[in-house]
């Protein structure tokens, strides 16, 4: 007993020093960072600072979960900066062993979404059936090419779709979406969870099947959004009956890009003020300064109220991009990503995740970057989603597994990979230096 009594006499003074379990920690080779995904306070260090960068390496090891014991002795000037630092904002704290001398049990963040997708990817060499069962959650939003036969000859288009939502003049085939592509189609649209049909052309008018297509889409209980570019728009009294016909689920967004034909959009925006069309999107794609600035006089002098500016990389404009669209590390941490969102960015592109678009041919992309996953009336939708979430290349491409963003400390706080990353070449399209 006076053994016991002599090893309490001297035993060091000592605290648990623990994180939140809402606090996100990230290390990466000399660089560290803690961030609080409640009120976004962040707090980052870098080689000159070995110390407090182990230390935070061993808080987030699995053998740790959160909890390390840190003597008084090991106080100094930087420890002391660190734990003022995880105090201040409300990331961890300390608590001294001679009030709670057992280790406290800290709930760590762990990553739980990838549980669920082995469970899917797997379960298929048990039971196809449970799988089949299971994919219909994953398949939200469909982009359908309905035609590839387009009147015009605008510089972007064939480069633009594989940036953003926008019409395409196919070259390589002139098939249309009909009414038996449809019927392959439909069964599977309407087992699965389908949130959204996205509807795009070439230009759609010139369609042969147009108003029994749409009526078709009519009878989907889901949102249609057409795309249409505003030199294409026309009068068309049937399709606008109709489109009025399911005004709630019907939506249109109007393409514009530059150099603008001024009468043709005047014409195209009073003949839209007079559709009863309860959404109008007008999507402006700008390549450059002058293009934005004259995007924002249009949507004043016609006070357009839904509108979006689509950046288009045209090969010769990345000082454009680098001085108005790459992230800075302060944009990136005023958008104050919660953990749902981090974990959500290592484990899926959530731009791309539950979306395939269908071109004209047939072909079906689960991103019109990468190749494509399968053919209309050849392949299940089952199978083709299936085989994307189990070794696909685009909804499961995510920042930590590319260069260089897999050596940089903010890749899950970073938006997903987008096309615009594709299309320049370059995964990294940010001001953050790592």
């Amino acid at each position: 007993m006076t053994s016991e009594i002599n090893k309490m006499k001297t035993k060091k003074k000592s605290f648990w020093l623990f994180l939140h379990p809402y606090v996100y920690v990230s290390v990466k080779k000399g660089n560290a960072i803690v961030y609080n995904t409640l009120n976004g306070e962040l707090l980052e260090y870098n080689e000159n600072e070995n110390q407090i960068v182990k230390l935070i390496k061993k808080l987030n090891s699995d053998s740790h979960l959160y909890v390390v014991e840190i003597e008084k002795e090991e106080f100094d000037l930087h420890l002391d900066r660190f734990l003022r630092q995880l105090k201040a904002s409300f990331s961890g704290d300390l608590i001294d062993t001679s009030i709670r001398p057992f280790r406290p049990i800290q709930m760590k963040p762990i990553l739980s979404l990838h549980r669920k997708l082995d469970y899917l990817t797997e379960a298929g060499k048990k039971n196809r059936i449970m799988v089949n069962d299971k994919t219909k959650d994953y398949l939200s939003i469909i982009s359908l090419y309905i035609n590839g036969t387009c009147g015009q000859t605008c510089q972007m288009c064939q480069t633009a779709y594989k940036q953003f939502l926008c019409c395409f003049k196919n070259k390589n085939s002139k098939n249309e979406f009909n009414l038996e592509d449809f019927s392959l189609l439909s069964d599977e649209i309407i087992v699965n969870k389908l949130h959204k049909l996205n509807i795009l052309g070439g230009n759609i008018f010139q369609h042969s099947n147009l108003i029994p297509l749409v009526r078709i889409f009519n009878s989907l209980s889901i949102t249609k959004e057409y795309y249409l570019h505003y030199l294409n728009l026309e009068d068309y009294p049937e399709f606008f009956s109709l489109m009025q016909e399911n005004v709630e689920k019907n939506r249109l967004t109007i393409i514009v890009h530059f150099p603008i034909n001024e009468e043709k959009l005047n014409h195209s925006i009073d003949m839209l003020k007079n559709e009863a069309i309860l959404y109008v999107k007008f999507c402006f794609v700008i390549e450059n300064a002058d293009d934005f600035a004259r995007t924002k006089e249009i949507i004043s002098i016609h006070k357009i109220k839904n509108f979006e500016f689509c950046p288009h990389y045209n090969g010769n404009n990345l000082g454009f991009f680098k001085k108005k669209l790459f992230i800075t590390k302060d944009a990136l941490i005023e958008s104050k990503p919660g953990m749902k969102d981090i974990f959500s960015r290592m484990t899926f592109n959530t731009l791309e995740f539950k979306r395939l678009t269908i071109l004209n041919s047939k072909e079906i992309f689960a991103n019109l970057n990468n190749p494509k996953v399968g053919i209309l009336g050849q392949d299940n939708l089952y199978e083709i989603i299936y085989r994307e979430l189990h070794k696909g290349k685009s909804w499961t491409k995510v920042r930590k597994n590319v260069t260089p963003c897999k050596k940089c400390v903010f890749n899950a706080l970073c938006p997903p990979i987008s096309n615009y990353e594709y299309s320049i070449g370059q995964y990294n399209l940010c001001n953050i230096n790592y």
